[in-house]
């Protein structure tokens, strides 16, 4: 379960957070009384301070995006054997005021688009290419045996910070919006699980989300 694209298109989420500490490269020696040659002058490293990282759209480093794996082994839930299932449990969830009072942009209305996934590994959600190479809009794909409870509430998950650059794709925001589906839509046996299992596998959680003017925010510290 993850999430697909490229950097390069607006249509992929996979668009990551980078921070540059590097120490700048020598300036090319130059005689005072010689101007700078511009394509010199442009090859000269800038030094950044580690406190002010360079944003280019990027994802922070997902570093624990196995780890979140490996607790999830096993996890399932109910089996939801038809696309149609899976969408149904999906506008349930988005339905319930728990969730549209924390995403109230994702709606019934608003949901991805469900693929079948022939020929898939893995579930996976993702932004799909603009037009005329795409259809511009979310979706999930789901091979057969990955139509479970737990699956669609992973892939919901990312819907939900599908706009959220400043997060890793499974950080510690990630994390904490998957434990608190998962408590609020297969209840107290499962999150329990699902909270050993993250202490096995050392995954760290963020704090619980914060209500803000501008609505709930889940942050990865």
């Amino acid at each position: 379960m993850t999430v697909d694209g490229s950097s390069t298109q607006l249509g992929s989420l996979a668009v990551q957070l980078s921070f540059s500490f590097a120490p700048p490269a020598p300036a090319p020696p130059v005689s005072p009384a010689s101007p700078v040659p511009l394509a010199a002058a442009s090859t000269v490293a800038v030094p950044v301070a580690p406190t002010a990282p360079v944003v280019t759209g990027r994802h922070p480093r997902d570093s624990q995006r196995m780890r979140v794996y490996r607790a999830e082994h096993g996890l399932r839930g109910a089996i939801l054997p038809q696309l149609g299932d899976c969408r149904a449990y999906l506008a349930s969830v988005v339905n319930d005021p728990w969730w549209a009072e924390r995403f109230p942009e994702l709606y019934e209305g608003a949901l991805p688009d469900f693929r079948p996934g022939h020929g898939a590994r893995r579930a996976f959600y993702r932004l799909e290419l603009a037009p005329p190479h795409g259809t511009g809009r979310p979706s999930i794909t789901l091979p057969r045996s990955y139509r479970t409870q737990h699956v669609v509430l992973h892939e919901a998950a990312h819907w939900a910070l599908d706009q959220r650059t400043d997060l890793a794709v499974h950080g510690p925001a990630f994390v904490r919006l998957l434990v608190d589906l998962t408590e609020r839509y297969r209840g107290t046996k499962a999150v329990n699980v699902l909270r050993e299992h993250l202490g096995v596998q050392r995954v760290r959680v963020g704090p619980a989300a914060k209500r803000t003017p501008t609505g709930w925010r889940y942050l990865d510290a």
